[in-house]
């Protein structure tokens, strides 16, 4: 157990599990792994496109179902908390002979969703001390044909 070495003496109590809402998702054809996120910023119309690399680990027993990856880019807080600015979506076959290996011995797949926001729809990330930092949620989900949600 954990203690304080504070002017109180005592057990320190974390607080600790899982932030936020919690779904059961189930899906026959694999799941989601992972995501990377990469930033374009070289456009010449001030838009930046958001890359996304979903890494999807194919359930082994599927024969090479064909699933959908959709990204939201919403935003954050304020009056259009939740409000989504830009989405992506790609639907691709899953097929283990296209997959490279992952550490756990498994195999994993990438699929690329590309979004593009337009310079007016954000707002700027300011460092400390120079104005408010302006968060977004990207919200990711991989679906197939016998995905359930269990909200």
């Amino acid at each position: 157990a954990g203690s304080d070495w504070g002017w109180d003496w005592g057990p320190a109590y974390v607080p600790s599990g899982i932030p936020g809402d919690v779904r059961l998702v189930s899906s026959a054809a694999g799941r989601l792994v992972g995501a990377t996120v990469a930033q374009d910023h070289t456009a010449t119309d001030g838009s930046v496109t958001l890359r996304v690399e979903a890494l999807v680990k194919p359930n082994a027993a599927a024969e090479a179902p064909e699933v959908t990856a959709r990204a939201v880019l919403r935003h954050h807080k304020g009056a259009k908390a939740g409000a989504a600015l830009v989405e992506a979506a790609v639907t691709q076959k899953l097929d283990a002979g296209s997959c490279g290996a992952t550490q756990e011995g498994g195999s994993v797949q990438r699929l690329v969703l590309e979004l593009v926001v337009d310079a007016a729809q954000v707002e700027l990330w300011w460092p400390n001390g120079y104005g408010e930092a302006h968060l977004y949620e990207l919200d990711l989900s991989l679906v197939d044909e016998h995905t359930h949600n269990a909200e």
